[in-house]
């Protein structure tokens, strides 16, 4: 005789979440390429307890989102930053122009365009060399993102300065109780020197969390 097994349907919540999961957290793999980047944004300094669901329903009120992810280690921690998809692009821009600066669990977001090409942008996960559009710096200030609200600019300067360089100063914003935004701003005597430290301590530990760095575009 034949024995049929047929596919188990119904509410099963368990099995969703746990599929969820695994499609929503995809950068335990080395390399993640992203299609959609002129409809995707970047999120940093993200809380650790920050999981996607928190993220997309805290993105959602933008626009369509399509998918939120949360950037995991392989050991499973997030990495303290996340991209949120969206429909279009307009929707994305949106999301950069009222959200960044927003607070989702106790941490100020950076939420910035994400993506350079056509072809989308690889992101690499496990090591410092990324392919990014955020590794030069052209005015000698550095954005520093997913810092641990206990650095201060102190430990962050000293932290920086057995990598040399003319360091200028460094600053960590403040919120109105005295505590840290989460992000600071470095300036170098030169471009070069920032361009420099920012591939060294890009994607590298401070305090326990993992730090981005950037050219300060703001500058």
């Amino acid at each position: 005789f034949v024995i049929v097994i047929m596919p188990a349907f119904g509410n099963n919540n368990r099995n969703t979440r746990n599929n969820r999961k695994n499609w929503s957290t995809p950068y335990n793999t080395e390399r993640v390429r992203i299609q959609n980047s002129t409809n995707t944004v970047f999120v940093g300094n993200l809380s650790w307890d920050t999981k996607w669901q928190d993220l997309k329903d805290h993105f959602k009120t933008c626009g369509d989102v399509v998918r939120a992810d949360v950037m995991e280690l392989r050991n499973g921690r997030s990495k303290g930053c996340g991209l949120v998809e969206f429909k279009n692009a307009k929707d994305a821009k949106k999301a950069i122009n009222t959200l960044n600066g927003s607070t989702l669990q106790g941490r100020e977001l950076f939420v910035r365009a994400d993506g350079d090409t056509d072809e989308g942008i690889v992101l690499d996960v496990d090591n410092n060399d990324n392919n990014n559009a955020t590794g030069v710096s052209l005015n000698g200030r550095i954005y520093i993102g997913n810092l641990d609200w206990s650095v201060d600019w102190k430990i962050l300067k000293d932290h920086l300065k057995p990598y040399g360089g003319d360091l200028k100063y460094v600053n960590i914003p403040q919120d109105n109780q005295g505590r840290s935004k989460g992000f600071a701003l470095v300036e170098y005597g030169s471009p070069d020197d920032a361009t420099r430290i920012i591939g060294i301590i890009n994607d590298t530990v401070l305090n326990g969390r993992m730090m981005f760095a950037r050219e300060d575009k703001e500058a």
